[in-house]
């Protein structure tokens, strides 16, 4: 039982801990990046883009915390564990080998990184305290309104239009592979949590009304 417990105790705890982990450690790397960019408009850029990013990530930490209070049994299969590694790669990939930051890239990234911020605290705030970063079996029926009346992820698509953009500001080779592992590990976390949801009746009704899980008029 002592086992069991403290099992779920770290499960809970983990979101917190990794995201304190991911600002201790890509915290360092992007001030050392962007003081070593070539560019004082770079420098602008890239510090704008860094510094909306953390504000993102101090407001995501709210649900973190929030999840050592969740008594529900996740489903995660260790996915978001992996997925946050992969994604303290991306940013760890981006931060270390990036030297010129392109202005007109640079505008777009931001734009697209509020756009993706924008859609996924959406998201959140519509499902409230519905919401968990760890993937758990419907209780009641699901949340039809606002982003989800498009997709039934819509916080999984905002995440990843929000990496997107960072990518677009601090572009190099290595960030778009890093990228492209980011988005296959956050499709397979949405086709599992997609179909733990599918066990509610009340979920596949949506689903035949809702047809996209992630991109609109793709899958």
């Amino acid at each position: 039982m002592n086992a069991k417990t403290n099992h779920k105790k770290t499960q809970a705890y983990m979101p917190l801990l990794l995201t304190v982990l991911g600002l201790c450690v890509i915290g360092l790397a992007a001030v050392y990046c962007i003081f070593n960019l070539k560019t004082t408009s770079g420098q602008a850029m890239g510090g704008a883009a860094f510094a909306l990013y953390l504000l993102w990530v101090f407001w995501e930490m709210n649900i973190s915390v929030g999840e050592l209070k969740k008594e529900e049994a996740p489903h995660d299969h260790n996915t978001m564990e992996i997925s946050a590694a992969v994604k303290l790669l991306l940013l760890m990939v981006l931060f270390t080998t990036t030297g010129v930051v392109s202005i007109p890239a640079g505008a777009i990234g931001i734009t697209v990184m509020v756009t993706g911020i924008m859609l996924r605290s959406y998201a959140i705030k519509t499902l409230g305290r519905a919401y968990t970063h760890r993937i758990r079996e419907l209780s009641g029926s699901p949340i039809t309104e606002g982003p989800y009346r498009a997709v039934r992820h819509p916080a999984y698509l905002g995440t990843l239009l929000a990496h997107t953009g960072l990518v677009l500001v601090f572009l190099n080779p290595w960030s778009l592979l890093a990228l492209l592992l980011w988005y296959i590990v956050v499709i397979i976390r949405t086709g599992l949590e997609d179909s733990l949801l599918m066990h509610s009746n009340h979920y596949r009704s949506y689903a035949e009304k809702v047809k996209w899980r992630l991109f609109p008029g793709i899958w």
